[in-house]
């Protein structure tokens, strides 16, 4: 039983491994699984386009390199 967390960039992460049920076939040891039975996601930025437009700092176009849209 595994259960993963994590917060903003975590988050996201958490999010997608518990997404992915097994690796892909090119990923070391696909054979190897571990079953991700819950996960805890907290502030996980998950909608860029929003996330350009509010607040004041500049932190998806630095990440982006750009706004999502370009």
């Amino acid at each position: 039983r595994v259960h993963i967390a994590g917060y903003s960039a975590g988050g996201q992460l958490a999010a997608w491994v518990a997404s992915r049920p097994q690796q892909d076939t090119d990923a070391p040891a696909p054979e190897l699984t571990v079953p991700i039975r819950s996960a805890t996601i907290m502030a996980g930025v998950f909608d860029m386009t929003l996330a350009a437009t509010v607040g004041k700092d500049r932190f998806v176009r630095n990440l982006l390199g750009g706004m999502p849209v370009d």
